[in-house]
């Protein structure tokens, strides 16, 4: 059954930029600490993805997995997710049935994450004299109608906790 199955393993290597931050350790230092690594990404995401490589190969040698695993790493995701528009552009990302993303959630088990939509519209008024403007369209106004009814939409109202215990806990 599981030769059938599916998962994309993905993270991304980026960081939030340096900034002018006073750093309590070395940003680049890899600093270990007890059980701590502190340094630029250790959370967000380097441990991430060396979590996911981890699994991998935990899945395939000690648990005999013969389904198939791939691996994705992009850029960009704190910019703009750069690296994940091109892998999804160019058709290159194989099937899945599942996907495992090692993005930082305070040590719990998440089914979703959050996300973001780019939208490009245009907005096309008439012009209209001023003594008659009933006569006009105003593309202003459009924006701003089509924002209010974008912001009300029940999906954006609904609050719903997305956290999940894991059957192991």
């Amino acid at each position: 059954m599981d030769a059938l199955v599916r998962i994309w393993f993905c993270g991304h290597c980026d960081t939030v930029p340096l900034g002018d931050r006073e750093w309590q350790k070395p940003p680049f230092g890899g600093t270990i600490e007890g059980a701590r690594i502190y340094g630029r990404g250790s959370s967000d995401m380097k441990g991430g993805l060396a979590a996911l490589v981890a699994s991998m190969l935990d899945m395939q040698i000690e648990k005999g997995w013969s389904g198939r695993l791939s691996l994705a790493v992009t850029y960009g995701e704190e910019t703009g997710s750069e690296g994940a528009r091109l892998m999804a552009a160019d058709g290159s990302l194989p099937p899945f049935n599942a996907m495992v993303i090692a993005e930082p959630t305070s040590n719990r088990v998440v089914r979703a994450h959050k996300g973001a939509l780019w939208l490009a519209f245009t907005a096309t008024g008439r012009t209209g004299h001023g003594s008659m403007p009933q006569r006009g369209l105003n593309a202003l106004e459009m924006v701003i109608r089509f924002r209010q009814n974008c912001l009300s939409l029940t999906c954006l109202q609904q609050k719903t906790s997305f956290w999940a215990a894991p059957p192991f806990a």
